[in-house]
């Protein structure tokens, strides 16, 4: 059996046992744990399941037709849960937690009895269940963009504790529909809300032009690779915004226009000496996204250093300190004592499938999304 083939397969057995574990069917599950605590708790997002969906609706075009009827499969599984997770009372929005009722942190002890931690709507997960949405009218996608506009910064509030390199900017806010949620500057969530206004071919508006700005400064002053923590408090890893930068790169026409793409090729390519073979994989499919080759990685699903990785490598993280006043507990957030960590065994095959399909693809095509 080729590569493709077996990581199409354990999506598959990974989903029935989602099921099995008491998830919605056409679920995928997920971890949340902590680096030095013995914290590890199921986790019930739709963030991890939609960004499954996101990849493989991109790659199903490249697969053989056996192979695309099962991500197909595969896909339309996770669309049947989205409902699970809009808004209760803002339409076109949607929640990484199921919100009627609220089911924040699930099967955890303390979190999810605290109303102080319960998430408003936010503009990640919305952009990206529409983006992989079957009802997704040019309509519709002007609705979306209206509602993620009153909460960008400036509109109603200013983001706290960031100097003016960023923060005279309107880009878009991270939450949505709630008054005691922050303004807090993501440039991962920037780059989905902008691959889905390239991939709907909506006209730039003053937040877009904003968070293009954002971007291009981030790189600019290299603060994705020496201060990610600040442009990026939930995806606070170099490789992983450059993951998204790469893939926003991947439906813009010129991104030459926006971004200096030579300097984006330069960092990707000089973590690539990093230990992690995760990090590679993801750095790999950046440099493909860009058009650019790449040395393969070589990677076996039983090797140890893998395994080590899908246990530990976190896509992206929860501070736990973050929308609260105090200006001693801000400067702490940044610490990963302070953070929650999000791991999911499906959306890491998915990568390592991704790769596959994409080094496989001619020249000029792998950057296709």
């Amino acid at each position: 059996m080729n590569k493709i083939d077996f990581l199409i397969e354990k999506l598959e057995s990974l989903q029935i046992a989602a099921q099995a574990d008491g998830l919605e069917k056409g679920m995928f599950g997920s971890q949340r744990f902590h680096s030095f605590l013995p914290y590890l708790r199921k986790d019930n997002n739709i963030f991890f399941p939609a960004s499954i969906a996101f990849v493989l609706q991109n790659l199903s075009p490249h697969l053989e037709l056996r192979q695309r009827e099962k991500v197909d499969r595969i896909t339309e599984g996770i669309r049947n849960n989205y409902h699970l997770y809009a808004s209760a009372g803002c339409d076109f929005v949607y929640n990484f937690y199921q919100p009627k009722p609220n089911m924040h942190y699930p099967y955890g002890w303390v979190l999810s009895r605290l109303k102080h931690f319960a998430l408003a709507e936010d503009a990640d997960d919305t952009v990206i269940l529409w983006m992989t949405s079957n009802h997704l009218s040019a309509e519709r996608a002007k609705r979306v963009k209206e509602k993620l506009v009153p909460f960008a910064n400036l509109s109603q509030k200013k983001i706290k504790g960031m100097d003016s390199t960023y923060a005279e900017l309107p880009f878009y806010g991270t939450w949505l529909g709630s008054g005691k949620m922050p303004i807090e500057l993501e440039i991962c969530v920037l780059c989905n809300i902008l691959t889905f206004t390239f991939r709907q071919n909506l006209t730039l508006n003053e937040q877009d032009r904003a968070s293009l700005e954002v971007i291009k400064r981030a790189i600019d002053s290299r603060d994705l690779m020496t201060n990610s923590f600040t442009i990026s408090g939930m995806y606070p890893n170099a490789s992983v915004i450059l993951y998204h930068i790469a893939r926003l790169c991947a439906v813009m026409r010129q991104p030459d226009s926006y971004f200096d793409t030579e300097k984006l090729i330069q960092m990707m390519t000089s973590r690539l000496t990093t230990h992690s073979v995760l990090e590679k994989i993801i750095l790999s499919i950046s440099l493909m996204n860009l058009g650019q080759p790449c040395e393969p990685v070589v990677w076996d699903f039983n090797d140890p250093a893998l395994r080590k990785d899908f246990r530990h490598f976190p896509f992206f993280i929860a501070p736990m300190l973050s929308g609260i006043s105090n200006n001693i507990l801000l400067r702490l957030k940044k610490y990963r004592p302070f953070h929650i960590l999000f791991r999911c065994d499906a959306f890491y095959v998915t990568l390592l499938l991704e790769y596959e399909v994409k080094k496989n693809l001619p020249p000029g095509n792998s950057s296709a999304t």
